[in-house]
C-alpha cells in the first residue's frame, strides 16, 4: 500500500487520473442524491411591473403554467418558497394600448425553462380616471310586512367617486345603494355597499367607489287608507310651431294609492305625473313616466305609460 502511495506522489499522470476519478465519483454521488428532473408548476399569477401611474390594466393577465428542468433540490426550493414569479414589464408605456406582451420568468442558472403556457398576454391598458357619479338608493327584492308601506329610500350622499380604466368609468351610469327591509315595521337607517352599474342596470366590473358604503334612510309606515285615483299628465312647453298637443293619456288611467291618513290628506282629487316635455316635437310618442306622490303615500303602479298625440294646428279637433 505504501508503495502505491509513493508511486502516486512520484507520477504526475497518476495524480491527474486520481483527481479526475475523484471528481467523477463526487459528481456521480451528487447526481444520485440530487438528480435532474422535469417538473410542472401550475396556475401561477402574473405580476405587472413598471406601469405608469397614469395608466391601469383593464383585463387582468392570465395565470400561467411552467415546465422547468433542473436539480431536484433546486426545484423543491422553488416550489417551497414560492419564488417563481411570472412578470410582464410595461416600462416605457405612456399611453393607452392594446398589444401582445411577453410573459417572463426568472429562474436560477441551473434551471432550464422548457415551456411557459401561455407565454404572451393580450394586454389592454387604459387611462386611470376618476369621475363623479350619482347615487341611487333602492330596496332589494324584499317587501314590507302586510299592511305597511315604505317610501323611496334616501341616501346621505348624492354622489360617489368612481375610479378605474377610463372606458369602464365611462360605462358607469349610476351607483346603486341597495337595502333590505328585513320585515321592518318602523323607519330605519342602514349602511349600504355601493355597486356601480351601466345604463341597463348591469354591474360594471373593474372599478372602485369612494366611499364604498353610504347611509340610507327608509321611512316605513302603517297603511291607514287605500284609494283609487285618476292620473293626469301635465305637458311641459310647446311642440314645434304649427303643431299642438291633442291629448296626453296615461295607461292605466287610475292607480291604487296606499298611505297614512295624513299623506293621503295632502293629495288632491287626482294624481299627476312628472311633466312630459314636448318642446319642438312634431310627432306623437309614448314614454314611461312616474306619478308624483307626497310623503307617506305609495302608488301601484308607481310608473304609467303616457301616450302623447301631437297634430298640426289646422287639423280639426
Amino acid at each position: 500500500m505504501r508503495g502505491i502511495l509513493v508511486s502516486l506522489r512520484q507520477e504526475p499522470v497518476l495524480k491527474l487520473v486520481s483527481l479526475l476519478l475523484a471528481i467523477f465519483l463526487w459528481a456521480w454521488r451528487s447526481s444520485e442524491s440530487n438528480p435532474e428532473e422535469e417538473r410542472r408548476f401550475t396556475n401561477l399569477p402574473v405580476r405587472v411591473i413598471n406601469l405608469s401611474e397614469a395608466l391601469t390594466v383593464v383585463n387582468e393577465p392570465p395565470h400561467v403554467d411552467l415546465t422547468l428542468y433542473g436539480p431536484r433540490r433546486t426545484l423543491d426550493n422553488l416550489q417551497a418558497t414560492g419564488e417563481l414569479q411570472p412578470v410582464v414589464d410595461l416600462a416605457g408605456l405612456d399611453q393607452p394600448a392594446w398589444r401582445s406582451e411577453r410573459i417572463d420568468v426568472a429562474v436560477p442558472d441551473n434551471v432550464e425553462i422548457r415551456t411557459v403556457e401561455p407565454d404572451y398576454w393580450e394586454a389592454e391598458i387604459d387611462r386611470y380616471e376618476t369621475d363623479v357619479k350619482p347615487i341611487r338608493a333602492e330596496v332589494g327584492a324584499s317587501t314590507p310586512p302586510e299592511g305597511y308601506l315604505y317610501e323611496p329610500p334616501q341616501v346621505a350622499a348624492p354622489t360617489a367617486q368612481v375610479t378605474g380604466p377610463r372606458r369602464r368609468v365611462n360605462r358607469v351610469a349610476q351607483v346603486l345603494a341597495e337595502v333590505d327591509l328585513h320585515e321592518q315595521v318602523e323607519s330605519f337607517t342602514a349602511q349600504a355597499r355601493l355597486r356601480p352599474v351601466d345604463s341597463h342596470g348591469q354591474p360594471v366590473p373593474g372599478v372602485t367607489c369612494d366611499p364604498k358604503e353610504v347611509t340610507v334612510a327608509v321611512a316605513v309606515a302603517r297603511i291607514e287608507e287605500t284609494r283609487r285615483m285618476r292620473v293626469v299628465v301635465p305637458i311641459d312647453r310647446q311642440p314645434a310651431p304649427g303643431y299642438r298637443v291633442e291629448s296626453a293619456v296615461a295607461e292605466p288611467g287610475t292607480v291604487t294609492v296606499n298611505g297614512t291618513s295624513a299623506g293621503l290628506g295632502r293629495l288632491g282629487r287626482a294624481l299627476t305625473t312628472v311633466p312630459v316635455a314636448v318642446a319642438g316635437r312634431r310627432d306623437s310618442f309614448e314614454q314611461d313616466v312616474a306619478v308624483v306622490l307626497t310623503p307617506g303615500v305609495v302608488a301601484s303602479p308607481a310608473v304609467v305609460r303616457v301616450r302623447v298625440t301631437i297634430v298640426p294646428e289646422n287639423r280639426p279637433g
